[in-house]
């Protein structure tokens, strides 16, 4: 097995939805760019924070699971600003 890293947003943690998608297009088809070949991924884990609910995000992880990926995806790490919250 294979392990990618595929960097899609700027160091701070902002970015584009459009960008996300991308990066999980290119994961799923892996390298070589070919969906159903030997290097395309297998899993994709996603850290997210923000307002993620868009159509390009739905559709790009939709995508990737009729492609037989499995994603696992955290959403809303900024918190809700309570420092007492853990």
């Amino acid at each position: 097995m294979t392990l990618y890293a595929i960097k899609v947003l700027r160091n701070s943690g902002s970015g584009y939805v459009s960008d996300i998608a991308e990066g999980i297009y290119y994961a799923v088809a892996g390298p070589d760019g070919i969906v159903g070949t030997w290097d395309d991924a297998e899993v994709l884990s996603m850290s997210l924070g923000g307002p993620v609910d868009d159509p390009l995000l739905r559709d790009a992880t939709y995508w990737a699971y009729q492609n037989g990926v499995i994603v696992v995806a955290a959403a809303g790490n900024e918190g809700d600003g309570d420092p007492h919250d853990r």
